[in-house]
């Protein structure tokens, strides 16, 4: 077992898209290796060609309008032309993660509220970024992103709670569409409620293969499980038989098993884990058993230390979307509070 020291930003963001662009950018500037890969090809890729660029620029204006002002001002701020930011090639290219997450529904808890908790998991070179964000025409919220502009979690002002998880590892993307960053940021900068964040995953141009959880203040939740244009959900809610979801590194939904290569031991044995600790504690789920299946490690929870591999638990959250609050445990919650 290895430890090391991470550490973790927290940006608050606000005004004009433009605005808190800019001052994300003088937030970065001095910082040249991370400007040189925010304007860099990604993973050193090809440069997008202006055609792609522009097809990118439309799907932002489309599905999420504002965030082509945000870049905009963070290219000025950094001295980029803003065509180079590498967050348009979100939306051709794949991204990574490992993760588990789960939603329990109030008839269930302990205090009746709804809790949706997940964990991300990858290796030693990543770097969180935790944001605050209050930007004009755009619900507030606070989540962890990627490429400052796009999320890989969150909670909004309307209790509207989103969380993702890879659905397979490395999937040949063929399709063109967006990846989950871009779906978590648009969510929870448009979604009021899970009925609209449902629409919106359904109807966007997506390449992922991924595994999204979205809650809401009203005691709905649901799980999208997503194969590229492929798409299904399961909703839950006070009249399911079901109360409660979770989700890992694989797909679950009868609809996806065609989809469903690679599977890994890890992800089915953190399912099962997440799985067997809630329902076991029907009909009264507590805090802090969510609490504590997070931070078990594998296979008796959803905790992973193995950051050499890309493995390692980076944070865990535990949204309230009833009572708009997060807990957050920074690293891992094996060995932090």
């Amino acid at each position: 077992m290895e430890t090391k020291t991470m550490q973790f930003k927290h940006c608050v963001i606000e005004g004009t898209p433009y605005g808190a662009g800019k001052l994300l950018g003088e937030m970065f500037k001095d910082d040249t290796g991370f400007v040189r890969f925010m304007t860099s090809p990604f993973m050193g890729g090809n440069k997008l060609s202006k055609s792609k660029v522009i097809k990118a620029m439309e799907f932002y204006d489309k599905f999420n309008p504002g965030v082509n002002e945000e870049i905009k001002g963070f290219a000025d701020a950094v001295g980029a032309d803003a065509e180079d930011i590498v967050y348009y090639y979100a939306y051709v290219q794949p991204s990574v993660g490992n993760c588990s997450h789960m939603v329990v529904l109030p008839s269930i808890t302990e205090d009746r509220h709804i809790y949706h908790a997940r964990s991300y998991e990858y290796g030693w070179d990543n770097r969180p970024i935790l944001f605050t964000s209050r930007i004009e025409d755009k619900y507030q919220q606070i989540g962890f992103g990627c490429q400052l502009f796009g999320r890989f979690d969150g909670i909004n002002e309307c209790g509207l709670s989103v969380s993702t998880s890879a659905g397979v590892i490395r999937p040949d993307i063929k399709d063109e569409g967006c990846v989950f960053p871009v779906v978590v940021r648009t969510l929870l900068d448009r979604c009021k409620d899970v009925e609209e964040a449902v629409e919106i995953i359904m109807n966007m141009p997506i390449s992922d293969y991924r595994n999204f959880i979205v809650a809401d203040r009203n005691g709905n939740a649901a799980l999208i499980e997503v194969a590229s244009s492929c798409k299904v959900v399961k909703y839950i809610g006070g009249e399911t038989g079901d109360q409660f979801l979770c989700s890992a590194n694989h797909y679950a939904l009868p609809e996806m098993i065609k989809h469903d290569v690679g599977r890994m031991w890890h992800s089915v044995a953190r399912y099962k884990a997440i799985e067997a600790q809630i329902s076991t504690s029907v009909p009264i789920v507590t805090k802090d058993i969510i609490r504590g299946i997070l931070s078990n490690t594998v296979p008796n929870g959803a905790c992973c230390n193995h950051y050499s591999d890309g493995m390692g638990t980076l944070w865990s959250i535990l949204f309230d979307p009833m009572g708009c609050k997060v807990e957050i445990c920074f690293g891992s919650p094996n060995i932090n509070q």
